[in-house]
């Protein structure tokens, strides 16, 4: 994730994403720190979350798909 904040390997955080009206939200351990950003693991992640993260994953490679040119 980028993100401005400083944190150290093995940190736990609460990861929260706004998108319009959906949000996501799971534990997570920090798993590598680089200047630009971190890594992290989600961790104890609530069913309905595990959903909307799928579905926003599913959605970043449909859009991906149609970006590439046909050959």
């Amino acid at each position: 994730m980028e993100t401005p904040g400083s944190f150290t390997e093995r940190q736990r955080l609460v990861v929260r994403i706004f998108n319009s009206a959906e949000y996501f939200e799971s534990r997570a351990d920090v798993i590598y720190v680089k200047p630009s950003g971190v890594g992290v693991l989600f961790a104890e992640m609530n069913p309905h979350f595990r959903v909307v993260l799928q579905k926003w994953i599913l959605t970043a490679l449909d859009h991906q798909a149609e970006e590439v040119p046909a050959r």
